[in-house]
């Protein structure tokens, strides 16, 4: 509708992210829940940002002729963050709404029966009408062609992954030796595709974990903003994979509940893996396994299986892993895997153990969840809501935590040695990575995704404002060459964003990967079409696009 001056009002649409039927002590199904998403669309404005899910907006769920029951909200925005104005800026994902609608009696003892199929309307009422058209859902018996899982992980929505499909493969492998038996590759442009098929392959038949492969997800906000979602990332870099985080987290979440699986951990990212210490079969780190199984994934399981069963979730910290001033880290060993190439991580000083976890920085604090999906009502970020009955628990380092390896790309953390600590607790599976490195992707399995051209001309004006340090409005070869300092965000140490670096995460997110050992002279020379010695925005943009379209270096190196 029109606002007062004739302008166009907020458009709003809600999406079911997923939805179960909760059961009472006996076994009999009372309630369904459904995890609702709410988006308001502004006239002009990018999905990220106008989410929202904190304007109560009354929801009903409709049974035929067993007519309606209102839907009760069990978790929304407000338990994390104050509600926002709902022109919220980018970095502001929100939670979903998850509703829970009473099932009538006549439809609990139908459901007794066997193959019984639920099915309703979910009616989202606002400003005192009725929406356009509401959500028709079906509930149907699972047959699981595999048992359920007892240890899942999703990964966040991933991009660009063309250009290192190794560095994937490796860290998905890892986590299948860790005892993850069910991995789910969340996928916002399909690169992820070719190193999904090399894991498939690398192992004999029959002993594949459940791996699932969600491509080009959320396909539902591309469709719906008739735009190549590929634009949205691209033109926001971290923020646009941020506002469909919380979309993703939550359809884990209920897509594991329904599978029954036993614990879950709805969000890493590939240079985040599970670490242990106390859980390894041999405390000495140097010993030589042979054909002993050194993996702490019997551990793991061990003491998975030994949690309280009223603990709903293990709240994990984080172990930033980096380089020393003046030595080389990320130069001279590329081909290792990466639990090997960065063996020393931040330490925790007096101070820091002093600190509660959760008032901590990121870089020693509160960074993932390990949860019961049953006992688990929502889900953001790291953070995790239990059920009333549930509690969460906060887990020791040395027994479990994520280790953050920063520096995977590019430097960015580079500390005095006396600052990190030696860690080579992950030795137990570097022969396993090594041998994963050796199984190549196959050529025809290379992705090249295409993006836009408008992207890059959009991030063409991002770069000059990160880089134009005379405001002349083109790069000369000393401000380019600021992309491949990492000093210039390196001594960051509480993981904040500086402009060189959201720039860097921005190229990542459209598949362009310039590192610090290319030769940035030779690449500015290709790139000044006209030779005058300045990169004009267009001449930007253009080496951006030539850039994200090749598979392998894009530049000689030094």
């Amino acid at each position: 509708g029109g606002g007062a001056n004739g302008d166009a009002l907020p458009r709003r649409e809600a999406h079911v992210a997923g939805a179960s039927l909760r059961s009472d002590a006996n076994g009999s199904a009372f309630a369904v829940e459904i995890a609702v998403y709410v988006a308001i669309w502004a006239l002009g404005g990018s999905a990220c940002e106008h989410w929202s899910a904190g304007d109560y907006i009354p929801f009903r769920c409709a049974w035929g002729s067993e007519g309606f029951t209102d839907a009760e909200v069990l978790s929304s925005s407000a338990w994390i963050a104050p509600l926002r104005k709902r022109r919220a800026p980018p970095f502001a994902p929100r939670a979903p709404i998850l509703l829970a609608c009473a099932v009538p009696a006549p439809l609990r003892r139908s459901l007794q029966q066997r193959n019984a199929r639920l099915e309703l309307r979910l009616v989202a009422m606002g400003e005192g009408e009725e929406w356009e058209a509401g959500i028709n859902i079906a509930l149907c018996p699972l047959r699981q062609p595999m048992p359920a899982p007892r240890l899942a992980f999703c990964t966040k929505p991933l991009y660009s992954m063309e250009r290192h499909p190794t560095f994937l493969l490796q860290w998905l492998r890892y986590h299948v030796e860790f005892g993850f038996d069910a991995i789910d590759v969340y996928d916002l442009d399909g690169s992820a595709a070719p190193a999904v098929r090399a894991l498939r392959r690398s192992f004999a038949a029959g002993a594949a974990p459940r791996l699932t492969h969600i491509s080009l997800f959320p396909r539902v906000w591309a469709e719906l903003r008739n735009l190549s979602f590929g634009l949205e990332v691209g033109s926001l870099g971290w923020a646009g994979v941020d506002c469909v985080q919380p979309l993703q987290q939550t359809h884990c979440l209920m897509r594991h509940r329904n599978l029954g699986s036993q614990w879950v951990i709805s969000w890493l990212s590939p240079d985040e893996y599970l670490g242990t210490t106390l859980l390894l079969p041999h405390p000495n780190s140097q010993v030589d396994c042979g054909e002993v199984d050194c993996s702490p994934k019997h551990g793991l399981h061990k003491y998975l299986d030994s949690v309280a069963p009223n603990i709903s979730g293990l709240v994990l910290v984080n172990a930033l892993f980096g380089d020393a001033i003046g030595t080389e880290g990320l130069a001279g060993n590329e081909h290792l895997p990466v639990v090997e190439r960065f063996l020393r991580h931040l330490r925790l000083t007096p101070e820091l153990r002093r600190t509660p976890v959760y008032q901590r920085s990121r870089n020693c604090g509160v960074f993932a969840s390990l949860v019961r999906p049953s006992a688990t009502v929502s889900m953001t970020w790291e953070v995790s809501r239990p059920y009333p009955e549930f509690h969460t628990t906060l887990v020791s380092q040395d027994l479990l935590r994520i280790n953050h390896y920063v520096n995977m790309h590019k430097l960015r953390l580079v500390v005095s040695a006396d600052a990190l600590a030696e860690d080579t607790a992950a030795q137990w599976v570097w022969p396993v990575l090594r041998q994963q490195s050796l199984l190549s992707v196959v050529p025809e399995d290379v992705v090249r995704v295409q993006r836009p051209k408008q992207v890059f001309s959009r991030l063409a004006q991002v770069a000059l404002e990160a880089l134009d340090t005379d405001r002349d409005g083109a790069l000369s070869a000393s401000e380019f060459a600021v992309v491949g300092d990492s000093s210039a965000y390196s001594g960051d140490m509480d993981m904040g964003f500086s402009a060189v670096k959201g720039l860097d995460i921005q190229l990542h997110s459209v598949g362009v990967w310039w590192n610090p050992g290319d030769d940035y002279a030779d690449l500015f020379a290709h790139m000044d079409a006209d030779g005058d010695g300045q990169l004009s925005p267009t001449e930007l943009a253009a080496g951006m696009f030539a850039a994200s379209t090749s598979v392998g270096p894009s530049v000689s190196k030094k």
